[in-house]
């Protein structure tokens, strides 16, 4: 309007009669058209014209700029909630906001939503990690300086203060992460620590340095925790502490083992990757007086427990010492330094990290298929390590050892079980597996 207006001034017409030109009836009736119609007609192309050459000469692309207004309006973030503080600055990349936004749209980003939602804070988020159960962690930066940050709420959320608290606890007597502070908000718990640019948990170590450099390491992890326990002793567990112990982590796990997996149970045995396996084999774990019995050696401390070996950090530089602790579960309600050590068991003997990392089992017929892969340079260190273990406490403490295994998986079973029907079908093999192996260890052994 106003430049409709400043052109009827400029040719000293009234702007009622140019409005009413371009307007109503443009140019009709004339016929013969005097110069006022030829200055309109200008007014009304001449800017065209000009958009037209401007475009040619700029390469400027008037459509593509409409959809990029079009998205720019129509963007997920404008029809999502999001916290205020939450910006598109947090995430390293548009693909990290992007999934984010996704989340929120669909409501179903679970813990990983929350963690962006709520312990990313002022952070840059450059990478999750893979994990285990109840927890995220995240690579984060703020103010310049990465950061590991573990994040949980309700009750992993105390399960990650008791993490915290023991990492502190026994800084000065274990090579454990260095923490960087933590901070607890209406159920939420989360703590930093201290990234180390080039370290790799033990895993990946493991497959890509040499096998003596290896070895080398989990001689010294083994002897360091030994010394560990010896010097944080405990009294020994009575018998009622280690039936309570085993009648919650063994026969209760067994009980929802079998509701949660009716079809593995129809028929007396079934075939685990080729091998027949008696069902009723798994009825020890209910055994509650033989296996109290069995596990003799009762002698408690303060313990990692859940010494796996993607819970052991190797720095970049050589030397068997160049390792350190993560993640501790240290409240098992028996207190046996031999269970930190089956940990060690539980990783090696099947290959566990493969197994979490990509569970894969059928059942079909009465077959059972569980795939394992378990590397040549895992075979070689569960070998090492049975031979070391049975120098320290003798071959009925290796056995123990193999029986807290066997009960470490009937603890993660249930929580496979959440996660997927094939991961809690794939540690229920990995369990059988086990069991049968120490039947031909130790043959005549189990109760009939």
């Amino acid at each position: 309007m106003a430049s409709l207006a400043l052109f009827a001034a400029a040719i000293g017409a009234s702007f009622p009669s140019e409005f009413l030109s371009v307007y109503s009836a443009p140019l009709a009736g004339s016929v013969a058209w005097s110069s006022p119609d030829w200055v309109l007609i200008a007014y009304l192309t001449l800017p065209v014209l000009a958009i037209v050459v401007f475009a040619a000469l700029t390469g400027f692309n008037v459509l593509a700029r409409f959809r990029g207004a079009l998205r720019w309006v129509t963007r997920t973030e404008n029809f999502v909630t999001a916290p205020a503080e939450l910006l598109p600055v947090n995430f390293g990349s548009d693909v990290h906001y992007e999934a984010f936004l996704d989340r929120r749209f669909r409501g179903d980003g679970g813990l990983l939503l929350e963690f962006e939602e709520r312990g990313i804070g002022k952070g840059l988020l450059h990478r999750v990690f893979h994990g285990g159960s109840g927890a995220i962690t995240a690579l984060i930066e703020i103010d310049g300086q990465l950061l590991v940050r573990k994040f949980a709420s309700g009750s992993a959320g105390q399960t990650l203060l008791a993490q915290y608290d023991w990492i502190e606890r026994f800084a000065p007597d274990l090579p454990v992460v260095q923490t960087m502070g933590r901070r607890s908000d209406n159920g939420d718990q989360l703590y930093d620590m201290r990234y180390l640019g080039g370290t790799r948990d033990f895993y990946e170590a493991i497959h890509t340095e040499t096998l003596v450099a290896s070895a080398a390491i989990l001689g010294d992890v083994v002897a360091r925790l030994d010394a560990f326990h010896a010097s944080h002793a405990a009294a020994d567990a009575p018998d009622a502490a280690v039936r309570d112990y085993l009648q919650r982590k063994a026969s209760a796990n067994l009980n929802q083992v079998i509701a949660a997996l009716p079809e593995l149970f129809e028929a007396p045995s079934i075939e685990i990757n080729g091998r027949p396996f008696a069902l009723a084999s798994l009825e020890v774990f209910r055994q509650l007086d033989w296996l109290v019995g069995k596990l003799n050696q009762r002698r408690q401390a303060d313990i990692h427990g859940d010494l796996t070996i993607e819970n052991i950090m190797v720095r970049p530089e050589p030397g068997p010492a160049n390792w350190f602790l993560i993640d501790p579960n240290p409240h098992n309600g028996f207190q046996s330094p031999l269970i930190d050590f089956a940990k060690l068991m539980q990783s090696l003997h099947l290959g566990y990290e493969a197994v979490h990392r990509d569970p894969r089992a059928s059942f079909a017929n009465g077959k059972l298929t569980v795939s394992l892969h378990r590397s040549s340079q895992y075979s070689a260190l569960f070998a090492g390590l049975c031979d070391d273990l049975r120098q320290r406490f003798g071959e009925a403490g290796l056995q123990q050892v193999l029986l807290h295994e066997m009960i470490n998986y009937l603890r993660l079973i249930p929580y496979q079980l959440r996660r997927s029907p094939t991961a809690g079908t794939a540690f229920f093999g990995c369990l059988c597996i086990l069991l049968q192996d120490y039947q031909e260890r130790y043959p005549g052994d189990l109760p009939a």
